[in-house]
């Protein structure tokens, strides 16, 4: 099974319906969605801590 791994390197996403939804959506596409829990990290204006997003 192919699969996707997330990574957030940046901004956060204020919009979580829409991340959810893209990943939904791949997942029904047959594709594994690894690291998904980073697209609810946020830390001020970035997608987590300098260390998280490492």
């Amino acid at each position: 099974m192919k699969s996707i791994h997330l990574i957030a390197p940046s901004g956060a996403s204020l919009d979580s319906k829409s991340l959810l939804a893209g990943i939904h959506w791949l997942e029904g596409q047959g594709l594994t969605i690894q690291n998904a829990d980073c697209v609810h990290r946020v830390y001020e204006r970035f997608a987590g801590s300098d260390k998280d997003r490492f």
